[in-house]
């Protein structure tokens, strides 16, 4: 077998042909590396190679099956009396060898680029590991099919038919209206798509065995048809026995790859990442240690279990173990859209969660299980925010203008951007934990929402419910119901009814909490304004908004209507040490003499003698006046009954949480907390830092990068080697 392998490696490397491959993969891999390592992603780069190594493959095989039919070599074996077995694994060992030589360069990057930051070492090895053995699997099966079909242009011409077919497969199958084991044992079969089980930091075992399981049966198919050619194996018709061989084999091969699909994971996928982002903390095992009820989390993803982020999927599988009464469950989005609607999960992004128990049942979105803190801006941002703000200062780069994204956004991104203190946190034990507790707790109190669609900011709903707020849309407030602890009158566009107004009237007098969030954009509702009016507040005739004249207390000199609020002293903001930025705001009229029965006091106002109030009269003039404290946020109660009204409502978006350092968000959970006398506390659970692969190279270290790897290797690789050849050629 040695000696087949070193004289079949020595025609390799005295034919252009295979300087030509090799070159052009090395390019690739360094194409890929350059894009990829920067980004953390530099196990990922034999998935880029893949096409170009199924387009490759089969080249190789081809041009050794026509040297050897030219050259005889077969027989000369033969003649020297070299075994079928030693002459099959000797020609695939030396095709593995010079296919090796770009996989050496991707399994020698991670340790040169070590030194310029951090890479995890398991990753890329276990994908460098998958390729190796795809590339095998893929030579393998050539050599086997370039023997069974004799005739060398028809073998070169169905040597592309599996790769083709493989690399189209995943795509294929992902259009059938399969379930998730159906398509689980589809994809176990795809040795691309065994190989994609490689790249995410954990090591198949059922896939390795699946691929060497392949490798050996085309091995095999291939020395029992040398054994016919050489005149050992006696077939009565040698087309039809290969067939029969072929199938026999393909038929094994499935067997073991769906056997292996049925395998529960946790047990075939061991992580070798080493990263401590997906681990589950103490306090979530101390805490579903003692889970008493049974509860569901759901697993939303488009395309089911095979579409499903590996890290999150594990992590989910590890919580499960935790506890008999936790369940967790893979929702194929796509083709469950009952599901989604029964949960009313439609606007939650892919690969989001819905946590279900007898008692109610929570939606969280993908985004909330990450967040940045920035130290600088004392601000902690969702992904989707953090890209937000990114994106405008990279607009403003690019065109010089804040364009649709706003002056104060560009000042953030700018921020973030030259920020070295934004640090990526995972938070999914915090917010998996809470919601398992929220969906089993007695004492959530029960918010209903009436107002424009969607008017609810999602962070600030987010932030509530993670405090024990329970939602409800209602159509009306004649549907308010005896088991409202808080009505929620989000900026409605609208007037109310009469019948409504009267609804709103009897709910509060019999002791109800009103939270009131209303907009300078839509001040006629006298019908509204009818039931602020029992409780000694009102809206001024015009409109109008309400800026600061005081620059100690701006946020932005250039938008006077964006100010920090004065914030009242009361029994609301004891324990409150933040701040409140004001954005377009109204003016609350408090009556000097409240009616009987009610108390009155500002929340959020302006100085008394700097603020400022621009009046939009009917004919669209406008005015301005200064000197007064104008009220953007006061409370009012009579009995029982207490209503909070808040008159900006982009205040209360995540814009604001972020100008505020989550000041705004907060002062409004003390204030509904005080209201409802919400006792509920969540768990208290740490997160954990998100480490990445990151290179600390700039823009020129990765152009160096990338000159070396796309341009002085292969040149390096092939020069020389020509010139060696060029000479051989002169002898």
């Amino acid at each position: 077998m040695f000696s087949v392998y070193r004289k079949e490696l020595k025609l390799y490397f005295r034919t252009k042909s295979t300087y030509i491959l090799l070159t052009v993969l090395l390019a690739a891999v360094g194409i890929s590396a350059t894009i990829l390592a920067p980004l953390g992603g530099l196990q990922f780069v034999p998935v880029y190679l893949t096409p170009i190594m199924l387009a490759t493959a089969p080249l190789l095989q081809i041009f050794a099956c026509r040297r050897q039919k030219r050259t005889g070599f077969e027989q000369c074996y033969f003649a020297m009396g070299i075994s079928p077995l030693a002459l099959t694994v000797g020609r695939f060992l030396a095709a593995l060898t010079v296919f090796s030589i770009p996989v050496l360069e991707i399994a020698l990057l991670p340790t040169i680029l070590s030194s310029v930051g951090s890479i995890s070492f398991g990753s890329v090895y276990t994908s460098v590991l998958g390729f190796l053995l795809l590339s095998a699997l893929i030579l393998a099966l050539e050599q086997a099919l370039l023997a069974i079909l004799p005739n060398t242009r028809v073998g070169a011409i169905c040597a592309y038919i599996p790769p083709v077919a493989f690399y189209l497969y995943h795509f294929l199958i992902t259009l059938l209206p399969l379930g998730d084991v159906p398509l689980s044992l589809m994809t176990s079969i795809n040795p691309v798509g065994l190989f994609y089980a490689f790249t995410y930091g954990r090591f198949p075992i059922a896939d390795l065995v699946s691929l060497l399981v392949g490798i050996l049966l085309c091995l095999t198919l291939d020395v029992l048809l040398c054994r016919h050619r050489r005149g050992d194996l006696e077939l009565p018709d040698r087309r039809r026995t290969a067939i029969i061989l072929a199938s026999v084999a393909l038929a094994l091969s499935i067997v073991l790859s769906m056997g292996a699909a049925l395998v529960p994971d946790r047990l075939t996928n061991p992580d070798v990442s080493k990263s401590e982002t997906f681990e589950i903390v103490a306090e979530t095992q101390d805490y579903l240690k003692d889970l008493a009820t049974d509860v569901t989390v759901y697993y939303l993803v488009d395309g089911g279990k095979q579409a499903a982020d590996l890290d999150i999927q594990y992590f989910l599988y590890d919580l499960d173990d935790l506890s008999t009464r936790l369940h967790v469950e893979i929702i194929n989005t796509a083709k469950n859209t009952d599901f989604l609607a029964r949960y009313s999960a439609t606007g939650l992004s892919n690969q989001s969660f819905v946590v279900v128990s007898n008692n109610r049942y929570i939606l969280l979105d993908n985004n909330d299980l990450y967040h940045y803190y920035n130290a600088d801006l004392q601000a902690s941002l969702s992904p989707v925010q953090y890209s937000y703000y990114l994106s405008a200062y990279t607009e403003y780069l690019q065109t010089q203008s804040v364009g649709q994204y706003g002056e104060n956004a560009v000042s953030i991104g700018q921020q973030l951007y030259t920020s070295q203190t934004t640090v990526a946190y995972f938070d999914g034990c915090t917010r998996l934990t809470n919601a398992i507790h929220y969906v089993t707790s007695e004492n959530v109190p029960t918010a209903k929402i009436y107002g424009s669609a969607n008017a609810m900011d999602a962070s600030l709903r987010s932030y509530l419910i993670s405090g024990g707020y329970y939602f409800e849309e209602i159509a009306s407030p004649t549907n308010i119901g005896s088991n409202c602890d808080l009505l929620i009158l989000h900026t409605p566009k609208s007037d109310i009814t009469e019948a409504e107004a009267a609804a709103l009237s009897n709910y509060l007098a019999g002791g109800g909490k009103v939270f009131l969030i209303t907009s300078c954009y839509y001040p006629n509702m006298p019908n509204l304004h009818s039931v602020t009016q029992e409780y000694g507040l009102d809206i001024l005739p015009i409109k109008n908004l309400v800026c600061e004249n005081d620059a100690s207390y701006y946020y932005s000199a250039e938008l006077k209507n964006y100010f920090l609020a004065h914030i009242a002293p009361c029994d609301i903001t004891t324990d409150f040490t933040g701040s409140f930025v004001v954005i377009s705001a109204h003016a609350i009229k408090m009556e000097e003499t409240a009616p009987e029965g009610v108390t009155t006091f500002p929340l959020l106002y302006t100085g008394k003698t700097s603020g400022s109030l621009i009046l939009v009269y009917d004919n669209n003039e406008e005015g301005e006046e200064s000197g007064e404290q104008y009220v953007c946020g006061a409370v009012a109660q009579k009995g029982e009954g207490t209503l909070l009204w808040i008159s900006a409502p982009e205040s209360l978006t995540s814009t604001a949480y972020s100008l505020s350092a989550g000041g705004n968000f907060s002062l409004v959970y003390e204030a509904l907390n005080w209201m409802t006398d919400n006792t509920y506390t969540g768990v208290s659970v740490s997160s954990t830092l998100m480490v990445t692969d990151t290179l600390n190279l700039d823009t020129t270290g990765i152009a160096i990068l990338g000159v070396v790897l796309i341009l002085v290797v292969p040149v390096a690789f092939v020069i020389p080697t020509m010139v060696y050849l060029y000479k051989r050629k002169k002898r």
